[in-house]
């Protein structure tokens, strides 16, 4: 099977709350490559999605220079998309 992504809260997107069985109300990062699964998401849920499913990598926006472009000056909806897509390079999702 070839990777998954998908960008959405698991409140409203079935496919997503499949994935990561813990209501988000946020919208967030899912991406499955290789058999690693990665959720792109505040380290506020990481502890409920740990224990929900302990093989999902929980990786916060942190992780892919997201304070560092807010204090760019880059505005927040560019910065969420810039670290998506830093983590999906990272990840090797194309």
């Amino acid at each position: 099977m070839s990777g998954v992504l998908i960008c959405a809260d698991s409140t409203r997107s079935p496919e997503m709350r499949h994935e990561v069985p813990v209501a988000i109300p946020d919208a967030f990062l899912y991406a499955e490559q290789d058999g690693r699964r990665v959720v792109v998401v505040s380290s506020l849920e990481a502890t409920r999605i740990n224990e929900a499913d302990p093989s999902i990598e929980v990786l916060p926006p942190d992780a892919f220079g997201f304070d560092e472009l807010l204090a760019e000056g880059t505005a927040i909806d560019a910065a969420v998309l810039e670290v998506y897509a830093r983590a999906c390079r990272e990840l090797g999702v194309a």
